[in-house]
């Protein structure tokens, strides 16, 4: 009985996060994020949808909710949503028929960040994470709205950057993010009615996000 109570006394001093140590972090982000890849196939003849064609640059703004498991590794979930600037011939489309277009990225899902203690104020990270993304694209005219929105599942992105500490729960600095990821759906909205289907044609897509991290440790 006494060793037993020894050994779990070893692990929870393991696993247990001290009181010195930070438990919880919460994190926003702020960036800019530009896309890479296909969307989809085109409902024009077959062929694919290039992610320049359909929105090109977005400003992604990203909250991290993470439980640390100890110093240096932690655990959670994120939410991002990123208005964007439609791309390519569609930008051209809107803008020479007098349409209003807008498009909106918005992606969640878990993810994992460690951080490496090489100096007091000075702490580079890496991190990695899969989820579910939502692209739509929602252009109006004299009244009437349609609205086009792929989606699927996000399968990998991976992540870093450097946290620079400006007090005790607080620092800021820069990250970068290279996501992978597929759609599987397409669902058109609006004033003429709803249909959705499966993309027949599935192609892969990046996206490329870099800007600046203010993190808490509470």
């Amino acid at each position: 009985m006494r060793k037993l109570l020894m050994v779990g006394a070893l692990i929870g001093a393991v696993a247990i996060p001290t009181a010195s140590h930070a438990q919880f972090t919460l994190a926003g982000r702020l960036g800019v994020g530009f896309g890479g890849g296909d969307v989809g196939n085109d409902t024009g003849g077959g062929g694919s949808l290039a992610m320049s064609n359909w929105v090109s640059v977005r400003v992604p703004m990203q909250i991290d909710a993470m439980f640390r498991l100890n110093p240096g590794f932690a655990l959670g979930a994120y939410a991002s949503v990123a208005p964007g600037v439609p791309g390519g011939d569609l930008s051209t489309n809107c803008d020479t028929g007098g349409i209003t277009c807008t498009a909106l990225v918005t992606r969640i899902g878990l993810q994992g960040t460690y951080s490496f203690r090489v100096a007091t104020r000075v702490v580079p990270w890496v991190g990695a994470g899969f989820g579910y993304e939502w692209n739509s694209v929602k252009m109006e005219q004299g009244g009437y709205s349609v609205k086009t929105t792929f989606k699927g599942w996000e399968w990998l992105n991976v992540q870093g950057g450097v946290d620079f500490r400006i007090g005790r729960i607080f620092s800021v600095g820069p990250y970068a993010l290279l996501s992978f990821g597929q759609y599987d759906k397409g669902e058109v909205s609006g004033s003429f009615g709803t249909g959705s289907g499966s993309i027949t044609s599935k192609t892969t897509h990046e996206w490329f996000d870099v800007g600046a991290r203010a993190k808490f440790d509470f």
